[in-house]
């Protein structure tokens, strides 16, 4: 036990010092300009096009005096907190696995709970993402708090269902398809035994932070993204696949796509309705291809390493070891059959289907792929550090 305080500090520290480097030393990134702008958009008190989600842009538009300032103390803040929860986790699970803790825990299996402890604390990409504005340095933290809550679903806390729903209700105005994983929630919490009061009440706490943040944002209790067709169909169309072998992305596929559907128009003032048809024509003439998209689309979000801006050999490897957690997590998924039918076990492959699948159906990116390394390292450690019991096994009866 004494050994996990220490090799948590033998990585916190050194990973905090990169992380304030990072944060508040390198220049910002514009990689997501549309976020930018649209953060510009709120400081000034404007009206947003209602087209991107706003929860992100939102986050950063200068309550601390200015866009960059803001946005590098979220950034800095959402990684800490994510680090928060895993030590957390990490220590209070310590100290229940009395036989562990009692008996000793093999050289082996250090090794193997010092790499899922880097995976967190040290992941290049959390870290080279504090100067960028993207919205995956928030996505890390809402995740990790929400899953949080499922692996203690057998403890059915009031205050760790209400906290999930609150980080869920702003993770969905962030990042509107994560709204699938309340779904993952209510089965977690029927598998575990949970007391249906439980996901009940963290449904209801994501609904009311969610009303009350588009409320805020734009005057509409419920406020969702214009962008919904323009990602369906950026993911379906005739000249999607190429674009996702060659560019990650499909989304460059869309003006040749909107060309063979016979659509005018700037792409981003489209209507949904054209998007929808031109879609459901796509996948009733080519439904080989549609199937094809899909599968391609669910090995990127789960497997692809992103080679995009890999033009050496260093950075191809380091794009393969980016992929490690996830390839080792579905290893021992699949071999483990103890830690397939365990909470941790099964409450990570649901997060990762549920958050999965809405890309796999629309568009999908390498880069979409990145809050899934906390859901692959807080599952690992969970069972590495003694919850092992089947998920069927409940502590509590329904109520």
């Amino acid at each position: 036990m004494k050994r996990l305080p220490l090799a948590l500090a033998c990585l916190a520290l050194p990973a905090f010092a990169a992380s304030v480097w990072f944060a508040f030393v390198r220049p910002i990134e514009p990689i997501m300009p549309s976020y930018l702008e649209l953060a510009e958009a709120l400081s000034r008190g404007e009206t947003a096009r209602g087209f991107e989600p706003l929860g992100y842009p939102a986050l950063i538009a200068g309550w601390l005096g200015g866009i960059e300032r803001t946005l590098r103390v979220v950034h800095a803040l959402c990684l800490w907190g994510v680090w928060a929860i895993v030590a957390w986790l990490v220590l209070r699970m310590a100290t229940q696995d009395r036989d562990g803790t009692r008996r000793g825990r093999p050289w082996w299996l250090w090794g193997w709970i010092a790499f899922w402890l880097a995976t967190i604390f040290l992941n290049p990409y959390f870290l080279i993402g504090l100067p960028r504005v993207s919205d995956s340095a928030v996505n890390i933290l809402l995740i990790g708090a929400v899953f949080a809550c499922a692996l203690a679903a057998r403890e059915a806390r009031w205050r760790d269902w209400t906290l999930a729903g609150l980080a869920l209700g702003f993770f969905v105005l962030v990042r509107p398809n994560s709204i699938t994983l309340i779904v993952a929630l209510a089965v977690i919490a029927w598998l575990a035994g949970t007391p249906w009061s439980r996901p009940l009440v963290a449904a209801i706490a994501a609904l009311a932070t969610f009303v009350a943040l588009s409320w805020t944002l734009t005057g509409a209790p419920a406020f969702w993204p214009k962008n919904g067709g323009y990602n369906l169909f950026a993911g379906n169309n005739p000249f999607a696949y190429a674009e996702l072998v060659g560019n990650h992305n499909a989304e460059y596929s869309l003006d040749k796509g909107l060309r063979w559907c016979g659509v005018e128009g700037d792409r981003y003032s489209v209507p949904d309705d054209a998007y929808l048809r031109c879609t459901i024509r796509f996948v009733a003439e080519n439904p080989g291809e549609f199937a094809k998209l899909t599968a391609y689309k669910a090995y990127s979000m789960l497997f692809r390493p992103n080679l995009k801006l890999a033009d050496t050999l260093p950075k191809i490897a380091i794009q393969y070891a980016i992929l490690l957690p996830a390839l080792l997590w579905w290893a021992l998924f699949i071999v483990s059959h103890r830690f397939r039918v365990s909470l941790p076990g099964v409450s990570g492959f649901l997060f990762v289907l549920s958050y999965a699948a809405p890309f796999a159906l629309t568009n999908a990116d390498p880069r979409f792929r990145i809050p899934l390394d906390v859901v692959y390292a807080m599952s690992a450690l969970a069972f590495a550090l003694g919850d092992r019991l089947p998920i069927r096994r409940a502590s509590r009866s329904r109520s």
